[in-house]
């Protein structure tokens, strides 16, 4: 997939994902097990969203890092320390209405995340790197997709909606790496915006360590 249809995807996402309300779902999302972990010590999910689903989740996927809200909906990022390259993606639904999320060929996820490596810089995704790599020579990548899946969050609900290997999107040798939020797109933007080249500061964010 070239550059430009690269970013003309992710836009399309981000701007369904910005603009949609609540739809009815064409799939549920999987209901795991009750948990064995106590929801009151899980101080990563909010309090009034500590349901034995969602307490389940946590146990299953790890803590989210929560970003911040949105229309009635944040997003977050979880990971578990033995599995760092697979990340889950949390939706905050605080609204009243069920929230829909479009996954498209199981690398929707990366729409929400950016990567910073050690030395604080942006890693970019591997498509951005492609005609550089091969010297600007024109040559069109084109990516199939075949899985399109929405999902549904309830009203006042936090679940986890997306996952995904971030070896498929990132190249990403072993060290010690930042994820925090792509910059979203608003209803009336033509692209998203663009993302910083260096860490910001401060803000929510996840630390991973890949060995």
């Amino acid at each position: 997939m070239s550059k430009a249809l690269s970013a003309l995807l992710l836009t399309l996402i981000l701007l369904f994902q910005a603009g949609h309300s609540g739809q009815p779902a064409q799939k549920s999302p999987q209901t795991p097990v009750a948990s064995k972990a106590a929801c009151s010590g899980i101080t990563a999910v909010p309090a009034n969203r500590r349901t034995p689903e969602a307490c389940a989740e946590v146990a299953l996927y790890g803590p989210p890092v929560l970003f911040p809200e949105r229309n009635g909906i944040a997003y977050g990022v979880s990971a578990i320390p033995d599995k760092p390259l697979t990340v889950h993606i949390w939706m905050d639904n605080q609204t009243d209405d069920p929230q829909s999320y479009f996954d498209i060929c199981s690398v929707t996820f990366a729409s929400h995340i950016d990567i910073y490596g050690s030395s604080g810089h942006r890693v970019p995704p591997k498509l951005d790197l492609a005609p550089e790599k091969h010297g600007g020579s024109g040559v069109e990548y084109i990516e199939g997709c075949s899985c399109c899946i929405m999902l549904t969050v309830p009203p006042h609900s936090l679940r986890v909606v997306d996952q995904g290997d971030l070896s498929v999107i990132w190249t990403l040798p072993a060290g010690n790496y930042t994820i925090i939020e792509r910059p979203p797109a608003t209803q009336d933007a033509s692209r998203p915006p663009a993302a910083s080249p260096m860490l910001p500061p401060s803000g929510p964010r996840l630390s991973i360590s890949l060995p």
